[in-house]
């Protein structure tokens, strides 16, 4: 229900998007930006052991973030640089013999370039292409609690187009693949996400 629900809130802001900018033309976005976001975060767990066998699980939620930018344009090619920070949300619990085990990422930031054209003076479509840090907790009932930071290579686009007056939304797709930051010999350890998030942002 709530993927669903999120689904068309998504489809809800790209078609809000295409209207506004088809009654403004192509929108004119030159300088700095700040904004926020939410979204959808399913992520892709998968630990294996030589010898022994592997297994794997997803988490996920909804997190948010808040983005600050400089962007230009030439025509009707767009470019920006970003950087992030927020709550990544995605979480998994489970409970056996009276013990909970629970994974639940958490801090997340990062920086990235974005680059795109206007199309058919409605949408400015872009990708997105970046770094990204998030921390991973892991809490046991009895055993406490540990955390790691794992380091990401993100990948993806969107679109986005002017609601009026300086501000617009946006709607993108994301894939990360994280980094294992565990050395440990014969063990690996493997963190991919997929991530659907909507914003919006104020133009200076």
């Amino acid at each position: 229900m709530l993927k669903r629900s999120f689904g068309l809130l998504c489809a809800a802001v790209i078609m809000g998007v295409g209207t506004a900018a088809a009654q403004t033309g192509v929108p004119s976005f030159n300088g700095f930006y700040v904004g926020g976001q939410a979204g959808y975060s399913k992520i892709n767990v998968e630990v294996s052991v030589a010898g022994v066998g592997s297994a794997d699980d997803d988490m996920d939620g909804i997190g948010g973030s808040g983005f600050i930018g400089f962007e230009g344009t030439n025509n009707n090619i767009y470019g920006a640089i970003e950087a992030e920070l927020g709550w990544d949300g995605a979480d998994w619990s489970e409970t056996s013999g009276g013990i909970t085990a629970d994974v639940e990422a958490q801090l997340t930031y990062g920086v990235g370039f974005r680059a795109g054209v206007f199309v058919a003076n409605r949408y400015l479509i872009y990708g997105r292409l970046g770094w990204v840090r998030t921390n991973v907790e892991l809490s046991v009932t009895g055993l406490g609690s540990v955390d790691e930071d794992f380091d990401g290579f993100r990948f993806g686009g969107g679109v986005e187009g002017m609601l009026g007056g300086n501000l617009s939304a946006r709607g993108e797709y994301t894939y990360t693949i994280y980094e294992d930051p565990f050395d440990v010999s014969g063990v690996d350890f493997d963190l991919n996400q997929h991530l659907f998030r909507i914003g919006m942002a104020y133009h200076f």
